[in-house]
């Protein structure tokens, strides 16, 4: 058996949670002596070998050429060419009757090459991943779940007829796989004749800690994310500006972005409120550096307005680290480790915030229940489950 990874969506060289997922298993699929195939682009070739995902018995890497037209052209007209190139890709693939063919997100690129080879191959199994619902046409990201209106944007446009398409190319076999259960009743309603099954817990909780004392912290807060608009990032300044107002020398350490302009934006509007003094920037951070970061923290600050799950929550509780996190329905699957407060109530993030670093009892008690929470999420179970639909 080998089970075929399709991931021909890859942008850039980062990493997003879905992506990270795919690394992780494959990772540990390779180490049970489990064959795998990964369809990806040449970029994402380059990123997750960076990652230490290197091609070897267990792995076979299948790539397009996308990279460069991706850097010239909209996303839009890249994702044209990378469907057309993976299209006349699959042609020439030969499956055994005990393969598995895994599509990794809903993204056409993705979805339009895999069920194409999944009617040539009526005998293989198929595993759908399901990894976040489309937001409203007419709020988008930033305005699902806040209420704010807006014009569609071309990307969620695109985000909803890509998923329309994935819900209606589904054969009437194999298995939805998603992450959240916050997502069952939406996914029955859309893959009637599939069976879906619903992780018992995702991963992202496995990675080694090491202590960091008290003395060692150098950061009050810290955020982790991609400058995306899901991402609330503009949030940190209005919940600064709140905390500063009771604790002049709050500091924050922010992870992620690059030198674009999302991260030229955040820094301009940091200056606007004079703020520089307590934010450091700190750039796209990956592997143990990242997780330094984490644990020279006392508080991770989630400020996305729409998410899947949240991946880097549990990486955070992972490194000790206790959440303040708006309360979006997906974070149900989080029972303890998470404080939540309503959705773009900042004065609530702002008592959270300050109640944990003014009370160290308190404060033990929910970094406490933050690692325990963390330790239910695991890369290896992810995998383990993963393996067993396969067979």
């Amino acid at each position: 058996m080998r089970i075929h990874h399709f991931e021909f969506p890859k942008l850039g060289h980062g990493v997003s949670g879905g992506e990270q997922c795919l690394v992780e298993v494959i990772r540990n699929l390779k180490s049970m002596g489990v064959g795998n195939v990964l369809y990806t682009t040449d970029n994402g070739r380059e990123t997750y070998e960076r990652l230490g995902l290197s091609a070897d018995e267990h792995l076979e890497y299948v790539t397009i050429d996308a990279y460069a037209v991706e850097q010239k052209h909209h996303v839009f007209v890249s994702f044209l060419s990378r469907t057309v190139q993976a299209v006349k890709l699959i042609k020439h693939v030969r499956l055994d009757r005990n393969d598995v063919l895994l599509c990794n997100s809903d993204a056409f690129p993705n979805s339009i090459p895999f069920f194409l080879l999944a009617r040539k191959n009526p005998g293989v199994r198929l595993i759908y991943w399901f990894r976040m619902r489309a937001p409203d046409l007419f709020r988008g990201f930033e305005g699902h779940f806040t209420g704010r209106r807006q014009f569609p944007t071309l990307a969620v446009i695109q985000f909803k007829l890509a998923q329309w398409l994935y819900c209606k190319l589904a054969l009437r076999r194999g298995v939805v796989l998603t992450h959240n259960p916050h997502y069952k009743n939406f996914l029955e309603r859309k893959f009637p004749h599939n069976r879906i099954h619903i992780l018992a817990k995702y991963g992202g909780g496995d990675s080694e800690t090491k202590p960091c004392s008290a003395s060692d912290k150098r950061y009050d807060l810290v955020w982790l994310g991609r400058f995306h608009v899901q991402k609330g990032v503009f949030e940190i300044i209005d919940i600064l500006n709140r905390l500063k107002r009771e604790r002049p020398d709050i500091s924050i350490a922010i992870i992620g972005g690059d030198n674009g302009t999302g991260r030229q934006d955040l820094e301009e509007r940091c200056k606007q409120n004079d703020l520089t003094s307590l934010v450091t920037f700190l750039g796209h951070k990956t592997g143990e550096e990242k997780f330094e970061i984490l644990r020279q923290a006392r508080i991770f600050l989630m400020t996305s307005y729409y998410e899947s799950y949240g991946i880097v929550i549990v990486e955070a509780m992972n490194s000790g680290l206790p959440v303040v996190a708006y309360d979006l329905p997906v974070y149900g699957v989080f029972e303890s480790g998470v404080i939540k407060v309503g959705i773009l109530d900042n004065d609530a993030a702002k008592n959270a915030i300050l109640q944990l670093l003014s009370d160290s009892a308190y404060y033990e008690v929910k970094a406490q229940e933050a690692t325990l929470a963390a330790e239910a999420h695991s890369w290896k179970k992810v995998s383990d489950e993963i393996l067993s639909l396969c067979k």
